[in-house]
């Protein structure tokens, strides 16, 4: 365990990273209930039934729905049981219990129910954790890279300055993300001794079915001591402590949030060879989870939501052992180099499975020496050994200069983020767009559709636009975005628009090519059905099958493959 010394360091190392988080006041654990969250989180519902998938877990229940509103309420009953399961475990609850005795189950329960959705903390729901995370930044920092002749007869560099930025394209349980990092660090040498800091930054952006987005920010302070220097071998043996703040905000779950803090120790060996260098380390760290009273912002009756907190402060301590090697081969004169990584990560805690305990990174990079005390870096990186995940990046990184190096880290934000900044062209649909106005737990407005078509929305507002709307389609990407939708000129808001390309053969852009028109069309004659079922927004018996799509949009392919069928598909409502 750490010492609380260390905790109270930890303490103000998040503060720190709060303020520079811009977060502040921040709720970590934000929803009315469980069932809200199950309520966002559910993916093809039939006005009495939640289909809920949330992450790699899933949760299944039915109720009689006697007035008809589309909620679980108190003194409606449940058909059958509630079963919530994952690969981490499973749960049943008693068959035709009441919602208020649901609720009841669900608070008993809690902290099984927590386990299954997120077995070792909020951060593995989106692939990496921070132990993965700051391990391996950590650990890469220590590990010498070759340089050139021409830098190594320098006088010694006192100070040096590190900043790199990596885009990852993931898949984790099944579903698409993308993301960004940012990692600055400094170091100070006072004779045999190195002092300096690690700021990481990661942000991923899930296309899952209810937008997961996180933000994990760290700060790590090390030192380390030399304590063997030959020609040819130095090896040095350092300590460090650090903090770190994780940061997920969902449609089903408005705020989830966690500290972490520890310590650690990590020694470094580098080896001169004929051909290259070959730096080793080994890397050691202790971490703790807890969530602060100071940023909780929920109902004090909401007792499932307290036993989340209670859950997240009561998980085991992590230990983890991070190893691994960087091999320099010096290029073209010296003025190139090529670096292979290997890193390798084990988890050791009672809450983190056999499937997820083990990490293995490789990166291989190219660096150049423009002048004799600066670098540029890049490289491509990949992760393996970790169940359900994958994950390819490119990395672009700088030193030993510290105006340039921030420079190049702002030109690749603003080339990474330009990609959305062309302007798209309005365009006009050819069929009706069914969507649904809601509000956020902030009081906000929420405009959803999908290419299901859900045509019998139970709650909210149900807004239909019409053929000929004009709008703007958005699928690019910005620095901390990346949503299908569009934007509705006339009455300019957003419609966040759910968009599976692999239920319907084709990504988004060609979807729009379906049903949107660059100019206005023109509408087909109808008959007065067709025209009643178009305005209305509804099917009507006696419409063709032009009128059924105006009427209700284009089917969705995964359950009608073919137009030419005479059976279309179409879903009542998701929510």
């Amino acid at each position: 365990m750490p010492s609380m010394t260390t905790q109270s360091f930890s303490q103000a190392l998040f503060s720190v990273c709060l303020v520079l988080f811009l977060l502040a006041p921040l709720r970590v654990l934000g929803a009315e209930s469980w069932l809200d969250v199950l309520r966002e989180a559910d993916i093809f519902q039939d006005g009495s039934t939640y289909n809920a998938v949330l992450y790699d877990a899933t949760a299944n229940l039915s109720w009689n729905d006697a007035n008809g509103n589309g909620d679980f309420d108190n003194d409606e009953v449940l058909i059958g049981s509630i079963v919530v399961q994952s690969p981490s475990g499973s749960i049943v609850s008693p068959a035709g219990l009441s919602g208020a005795q649901a609720e009841t189950w669900a608070e008993d329960n809690a902290e099984e129910i927590y386990r299954i959705f997120f077995p070792a903390g909020f951060s593995q729901a989106m692939g990496t954790t921070e132990e993965a995370f700051l391990g391996s930044t950590s650990i890469s920092n220590h590990l010498k890279r070759v340089s050139p002749k021409a830098k190594k007869n320098l006088e010694t560099v006192d100070s040096d300055f590190k900043a790199a930025v990596e885009y990852d394209r993931l898949e984790v349980n099944d579903e698409d993300g993308d993301a960004f990092s940012l990692v600055m660090g400094y170091n100070h040498l006072f004779d045999k001794t190195e002092i300096g800091f690690l700021l990481p930054y990661r942000y991923t952006d899930l296309d899952d079915n209810i937008d997961s987005k996180s933000h994990l920010l760290a700060l790590e302070l090390y030192l380390d001591r030399e304590l063997v220097n030959t020609d040819s071998f130095t090896l040095s043996l350092g300590g460090e402590i650090f903090g770190s703040l994780y940061y997920l905000t969902s449609d089903a779950i408005e705020h989830l949030g966690q500290i972490k803090y520890g310590a650690g120790l990590f020694t470094v060996a580098d080896i001169d060879l004929p051909f290259g260098q070959l730096s080793v380390a080994l890397d050691y760290k202790i971490s703790e989870m807890y969530v602060p009273d100071s940023l909780l912002d929920y109902d004090d009756d909401n007792v499932f939501l307290k036993k989340g907190i209670e859950y997240i402060d009561g998980l085991d301590t992590v230990h983890t052992i991070t190893y691994g090697f960087n091999y320099g081969l010096p290029l073209m004169g010296e003025d190139l180099a090529l670096n292979v990584e290997v890193l390798r990560s084990h988890f050791e805690s009672d809450d983190i499975s056999s499937d997820r305990d083990t990490r293995t990174t490789a990166t291989l990079a190219v660096c150049y020496y423009p002048t004799e005390s600066f670098e540029l870096t890049l490289g491509i990186k990949r992760v393996f050994e970790v169940d359900e995940f994958e994950e390819l990046g490119v990395t672009f990184g700088s030193s030993h200069g510290l105006l340039v190096g921030c420079l190049l880290v702002l030109l690749m934000l603003l080339v990474w983020a330009g990609q959305g900044m062309a302007a798209d062209e309005v365009v006009y649909t050819r069929y009706n767009i069914h969507v649904e106005k809601r509000f956020s737990n902030r009081g906000d407005p929420v405009y959803r559709a999908s290419y299901a078509n859900y045509i019998y929305p139970p709650s909210g507002q149900h807004i239909i636009l019409p053929p000929n709307t004009r709008i703007l389609p958005i699928n690019k990407r910005r620095l901390f975005t990346k949503n299908y939708g569009f934007q509705v000129i006339a009455e300019n808001y957003k419609v966040i628009f759910e968009f599976d390309k692999r239920r319907m053969g084709m990504d988004f852009e060609q979807y729009m090519d379906l049903i949107t028109s660059p100019q206005p069309v023109t509408l087909p004659k109808l008959s007065d059905i067709d025209r009643k079922g178009v305005t209305e927004g509804r099917p009507h018996v006696g419409m063709s099958k032009k009128g059924i799509m105006m009427a209700l949009g284009y089917p969705a392919a995964h359950k009608t493959p073919s137009l030419d069928d005479n059976t279309w598909t179409y879903w009542k409502d998701r929510f």
